[in-house]
C-alpha cells in the first residue's frame, strides 16, 4: 500500500478522507458478507456450536462495526470467528496509515543500509515488548488481545512501511545516477564531435 501513496500529500482533510472512503470500500462488502454468514453458521446449536447469548451477539455486532480489535482483551470475546481479528486490526492500522506517513519517511530515508537495519531491529524489539506481559496465569485470555490490539500493531506495520520508502528511495537514487551518466556521456559525445571549418563566401 505504501508504494501507491507514498508522494501523496496527507496534511488535508479532504485527502485522508478520500483515502479511508477508498479504502473501506474495496474490502468492506466482502467482510460484511462472510462475517454474517459466518455468524449465521454459529447461531444456536448450528453444527454443533454452543448457544449464542447476548454477549455473542453484542461481540458479533461490534465486529461487524470493525470494533473488535480493541476489546479482545476482555476474556470471553475472542472466540466468535477469530480470524476476523486480523482484518479488522488491519482497518485500524490502514487508518492510521496518513498519519504515519511524513514520520516514516523522514526516520528511513535517510542514512546508509546500517542504520536502516538498526532501526528496524529496534521497530521488532518494540514489538515483541508487550509479549512480556504473558505469563502462565494470563496466557489464556491476553493472548488474542496482544496480537489484535492495533496500537500494539504499529511497530510491525512501520517495518512493512520502511522497507518500501527504503527501496523507493535507493530506486530514485539509482535512476538519478543513470540519469546523469547519460547527461556526461551526451556531453562528452559533444565535446569529442570535429568543429565544422567556415569558409566565408567570395565575392
Amino acid at each position: 500500500m505504501t508504494w501507491g501513496y507514498i508522494s501523496r500529500d496527507f496534511d488535508s482533510h479532504e485527502v485522508r478522507w478520500r483515502y479511508w472512503v477508498r479504502r473501506f470500500a474495496r474490502f468492506y462488502p466482502d467482510f460484511a458478507i462472510s462475517s454474517v454468514v459466518t455468524f449465521a453458521l454459529k447461531t444456536t446449536y448450528m453444527f454443533g456450536c454452543h448457544e449464542f447469548g447476548l454477549a455473542k451477539w453484542i461481540f458479533s455486532g461490534t465486529s461487524l462495526l470493525l470494533f473488535s480489535a480493541w476489546y479482545r482483551f476482555i476474556p470471553g470475546s475472542g472466540y466468535v470467528n477469530g480470524p476476523v481479528w486480523f482484518i479488522v486490526t488491519l482497518f485500524w492500522l490502514w487508518v492510521f496509515f496518513p498519519f504515519l506517513l511524513e514520520p516514516v519517511k523522514n526516520a528511513f530515508r535517510t542514512g546508509g543500509w546500517g542504520m536502516f537495519v538498526a532501526k528496524i531491529l529496534l521497530l521488532w524489539v518494540l514489538s515483541l515488548v508487550p509479549w512480556t506481559f504473558i505469563s502462565e496465569d494470563n496466557e489464556g485470555w491476553i493472548r488474542w488481545g496482544l496480537r489484535s490490539f492495533p496500537l500494539l500493531r504499529i511497530p510491525e506495520f512501520v517495518m512493512g512501511m520502511a522497507l518500501a520508502i527504503r527501496v523507493d528511495n535507493d530506486k530514485e537514487e539509482e535512476d538519478m545516477e543513470e540519469e546523469e551518466r547519460s547527461k556526461g556521456k551526451s556531453e562528452e559525445g559533444e565535446d569529442k564531435r570535429p568543429a565544422s571549418s567556415f569558409h566565408p563566401r567570395l565575392l
